[in-house]
């Protein structure tokens, strides 16, 4: 049936006009989507070249679209249906033309991210006339982008982010860190003063989304979205009336000249930005969580907060599983941005950066138990953002980089090259495992099986630092060769007894080793006999009183009655009989699930047939493949 579906489909193709080609050589993806504001018609003109884009683009709108109206409070303005049209390019520095009713014009390839900050102008910039300050315009624009796409988990809801903190630092580098009343559009998109509008901006719209809550934000969209005139004076006002406060701190640094503060506390752009505290979790993180944000170990067990996340323990608990031994106690390699328990670097390095404002690799050490890669990078000077420092690795011994693992504001992020040409990750999926924190020095660990990243026995190393200002690198160390065999053991902060012998690791005087002494107390030296036998003799449930000793592990031993032991000779050891039982099954399982599968062969699924072009889909598809159009 499928192939008549398709002859059909080849035989319709060649005697009518092609539907899905559009009269200027594009093709076209159209669906309908019903929100609160009602229905409309997405449609996504694109050349034959870029189809796993479209339908990428086309799937993020699909799905992100409701989202937008859901999160902004507002049904969306505008009545028109979403259009987006790939162009084989803009101006410079331009990535996407917001056009209102004529539609989304975008250069090929841009990113998913861009096209969704497009949309939100449906509702930030709506009207072609209004007068609105830009980092409103913007901002907000930026900050709903990234909401959507994270709920979406789409990996651009980080990359676009971190992209935007990498344009901040570059254009801090510049021009300084300017308020948003004194930056905005400029004839060259490329300006500095466009990256600060943009970067700071989604920055700060988040942190103003964070403060206010979903409910108040959703009532201060529901009077500035329709308003025509909107500057910063003007919006301060508006959510000091709904909120009821005094909100002069809260645009301090961020719109205007001044400090930027948190509970009345003097901070920092890249305290909002990255990680305030240190502990291994972002400052918006911990804001949303509730916990404190200034607080890198809240129990004082040695283990940084987010460490004790990554690592499943109690935050709130010293000693989570209750064996004696804080946490800290039980974890051979901490990752808390401290040079604590490093001692020989596995590669030196002379002060020698390029840079203006150089970190200046000093020393990288290195540490690996049986599941990790740990590193510690210590530089000569302050460590900061203007920066990605990390290292790079070789696993087949070329002398090129294979992966590359670097840190930005506070976040270690995947490099990797393959024959395509290079490519950043930073969604938690490709990064599942790893840990950072960079505060006197940059301390991280890596997973041995990642999702993109298989390290041999033995990889190369070499440590790097990219300055974001100059836009190269400006330090780099000699490649020294790295056995990944375990270097270090820590007990299980999990498990009270990690050994498994009957005894509290913080009451074992040897927690990783289930090895005993001889009954009776004295340890036997090594080709040496004992002077006391250690024997103990009795029935096999006989109990055996043990005098209190020094010695922490003690195992009694029941001696077996001799007459049952010689009886136990002339049988099938039991071990044996339970193997030949055990396969005897196995094959009996395997050869019914054979026959019955002869018997019974497996039902095709039904497919799905789009009424549009007869397109033969799988049966859990909701859209076609080939056109896009809604399959029930």
């Amino acid at each position: 049936m499928k192939k008549v579906y398709v002859i059909l489909f080849i035989c319709a193709a060649a005697l009518i006009p092609d539907p899905l080609v559009h009269t200027q050589g594009h093709h076209i993806m159209t669906a309908t989507i019903t929100t609160e504001s009602g229905t409309r018609t997405v449609e996504i003109r694109y050349f034959a070249t870029s189809e796993e884009w479209a339908k990428d683009v086309f799937k993020t709108i699909r799905e992100g679209f409701p989202l937008l109206e859901k999160k902004i409070g507002v049904p969306c303005p505008v009545t028109y249906d979403i259009l987006v049209i790939e162009a084989t390019k803009l101006g410079a520095g331009v990535g996407g033309m917001n056009r209102g009713a004529k539609g989304l014009v975008v250069p090929t390839g841009t990113s998913t991210g861009t096209i969704v900050h497009e949309l939100c102008h449906y509702w930030f910039g709506w009207h072609p006339y209004l007068q609105w300050s830009k980092w409103i315009l913007e901002g907000f624009a930026e900050a709903y982008t990234i909401s959507v796409l994270r709920e979406l988990d789409h990996p651009e809801g980080y990359d676009h982010w971190y992209s935007r903190l990498n344009q901040y630092e570059w254009a801090k580098a510049q021009i300084g860190d300017k308020p948003l009343s004194e930056v905005g559009y400029v004839t060259d998109f490329e300006d500095p003063r466009v990256a600060v509008l943009y970067s700071k901006g989604m920055v700060y719209c988040t942190w103003l989304v964070l403060f206010f809550g979903e409910e108040t934000m959703h009532t201060i969209n529901e009077r500035i979205i329709f308003m025509d005139h909107l500057r910063s004076e003007d919006y301060q006002a508006v959510a000091e009336e709904v909120t009821g406060q005094q909100l002069d701190w809260l645009f301090s640094g961020w719109v205007y000249p001044g400090e930027y503060y948190y509970e009345g506390k003097s901070v920092s752009f890249e305290w909002f930005a990255g990680d305030g505290d240190k502990d291994g979790i972002k400052t918006f993180e911990e804001i949303k969580k509730g916990s404190s944000p200034f607080i890198t170990d809240t129990d004082r067990d040695g283990l940084p907060d987010g460490y004790e996340i990554e690592l499943r323990t109690d935050l709130k608990n010293s000693d989570t599983d209750n064996d004696g031994l804080k946490d800290g106690e039980e974890v051979s390699i901490i990752i808390d941005g401290k040079n604590t328990e490093w001692e020989k670097p596995v590669i030196t390095d002379e002060k020698d950066s390029k840079s203006e404002t150089p970190q200046d690799i000093k020393a990288v050490y290195y540490a690996a138990d049986n599941n990790y890669v740990y590193f510690m990078i210590e530089c000569y000077n302050n460590l900061n953002t203007a920066h990605h420092t990390g290292i790079l690795i070789n696993v087949d011994d070329n002398n090129s980089a294979d992966f590359a693992f670097l840190v930005s504001f506070d976040y270690l992020f995947l490099g990797v090259w393959e024959q395509d040409g290079y490519t950043e990750f930073y969604d938690p999926e490709s990064l599942k495992g790893t840990f950072v924190v960079a505060d006197e020095v940059i301390e991280f660990r890596i997973p041995k099986r990642m999702r993109r990243v298989r390290f041999p026995t033995t990889i190369y190393v070499w440590g790097l630092e990219y300055s974001l200002a100059d836009g190269v690198t400006v330090d780099k160390t000699y490649a020294d060769s790295v056995v990944l065999d375990a270097t270090v053991e820590s007990t299980n902060p999990l498990n009270p007894d990690s050994d498994y012998d009957g005894f509290l690791d913080g009451e074992d005087q040897n927690p990783l080793s289930a090895d005993v002494r001889e009954e009776g107390g004295t340890d036997v030296p090594e080709n040496e006999e004992s002077t006391e036998s250690a024997e103990v003799t009795g029935a096999p449930d006989t109990e055996v009183e043990v005098p209190e000793l020094e010695v922490t592990k003690i195992r009694i031993t029941k001696v077996p009655d001799p007459e049952s032991e010689s009886r136990g000779a002339q049988k099938v050891p039991q071990g044996n009989l339970r193997i030949a039982v055990g396969v005897v099954l196995l094959i009996l399982i395997v050869a019914g699930y054979l026959l019955k599968r002869r018997s019974h062969p497996a039902e095709q699924p039904e497919k799905r047939i789009c009424p549009q072009c007869g397109y033969d889909n799988e049966a859990d598809d909701n859209f076609c493949e080939l056109c896009g159009e809604l399959l029930w």
